[in-house]
């Protein structure tokens, strides 16, 4: 299996050879992916985006690329998960759980571009997005933590007033829902 030979030569140079591991690791994402089983893709994605978070952090100026790159890997794969489903294959909660998932990416993504803008309004869009999917897991606190957190990111979030309202009205704040 190359992989494992692959995992061997890491075992005895990992300096040289780690960054071949986690290539492979992310190209064996895509190839799952192209033959349309995500779940065998986020595995491998997962285990890629390890790798290279450890790597940037021992080398940010030859690793982060390869980092970020991961990162957008398993982003687009849990973007496509949540747009492919139906309520019958995956419900709300589910749903929420991949948005928490890709708004971590993002947090952990912002400090590392801090000149994109757009990081900020993106981050504020999926903490939107979850905060919507928090209040049909009535999880109100955290619904309204989430409304909150888009609403200081980005002046472009104001949609999420509706979801910070119902988080709050659903807590018996109809005061501050007003």
């Amino acid at each position: 299996d190359l992989l494992q030979a692959c995992r061997d030569l890491v075992k005895k140079n990992p300096d040289k050879h780690l960054i071949d591991v986690a290539f492979g690791l992310n190209n064996l994402g895509s190839l799952y992916l192209d033959q349309q089983d995500p779940v065998g893709a986020e595995v491998y994605y997962q285990e890629s985006l390890q790798i290279y978070r450890e790597l940037a952090k021992d080398n940010p100026s030859q690793r982060l690329v390869d980092f970020i790159w991961a990162l957008g890997n398993l982003s687009s794969l849990y973007i496509d998960i949540m747009s492919q489903a139906t309520p019958e294959s995956q419900s709300l909660e589910e749903r929420g759980i991949y948005q928490k998932k890709l708004v971590e990416f993002t947090e952990e993504l912002s400090p590392l571009i801090p000149q994109l803008k757009e990081t900020n309004d993106q981050l504020a869009g999926r903490y939107g997005s979850l905060s919507w999917y928090q209040l049909f897991a009535a999880d109100f606190v955290g619904a309204e933590e989430s409304a909150r957190t888009a609403l200081e990111l980005s002046e472009q979030a104001e949609w999420v007033n509706t979801n910070l309202a119902l988080s709050l009205l659903y807590q018996g704040n109809f005061k501050a829902a007003k």
